[in-house]
């Protein structure tokens, strides 16, 4: 039936995002479900709405970079989104580790989020290309398919899968990770290193010429 999700234990959600595309298309997917969406700024705001008698079935961080309580996971489900291939790329800068390597086909997860990062089950993922675009162009189309997976997690009655393989964990990149030696480098390196901190804000690439 139209406006009913299919799956009816969940009534209302909180989304918490970095920026506020993630949260214009999750609306604009999840619009036609009979579902509560909430948008908060952090994690005190949800527990406020939770005081006041909110019964919040699942809290959604799209890009959220902060740690998150123990306190608040045991608490609340939550479901975080990770781009990139698990268990291997765990850990901080996904996308742009990922472009270092030349590895452009990858996925992104919904996972159920732990204590331990990104080590949660995985709800369900879908493809993405890393080939092209700067790190704005392939974090909004990344918003896309989270929203959809949003949706698809509403709509779905789905048994999360552990993760399994070798664990991997990549660095947090930092400000000096965006200065690069233009002489050691292809042209194809070069476009990648300028591209995936091109755009929000990601301190830009450079080089130094003397």
């Amino acid at each position: 039936m139209a406006g009913i999700p299919l799956n009816p234990q969940y009534r209302s959600i909180a989304v918490l995002a970095k920026h506020s595309f993630y949260l214009t298309d999750i609306e604009n997917e999840v619009k036609d479900l009979n579902i509560n969406v909430v948008f908060a700024d952090t994690l005190a705001e949800v527990e406020e709405l939770s005081q006041k008698g909110l019964d919040i079935d699942l809290v959604f961080f799209p890009h959220f970079s902060k740690k998150i309580p123990s306190e608040f996971l045991e608490k609340y489900t939550c479901v975080g989104f990770h781009t990139g291939d698990l268990p291997s790329d765990r850990g901080g800068s996904p996308i742009q580790n990922k472009i270092l390597r030349g590895e452009y086909q990858t996925v992104v997860s919904a996972i159920k989020l732990v204590d331990d990062i990104d080590a949660g089950a995985v709800i369900c993922s879908n493809p993405v290309n890393l080939e092209y675009g700067s790190i704005e162009d392939i974090l909004k189309d990344v918003s896309k398919i989270i929203s959809k997976l949003v949706r698809w997690i509403l709509t779905n009655k789905i048994e999360p899968i552990k993760q399994v393989g070798i664990h991997g964990f990549s660095p947090r990149l930092g400000k000096s990770h965006s200065e690069f030696q233009i002489e050691t480098l292809e042209i194809r390196e070069i476009y990648d290193r300028i591209r995936m901190l091109d755009g929000l804000d990601y301190p830009p690439a450079y080089f130094t010429i003397g």
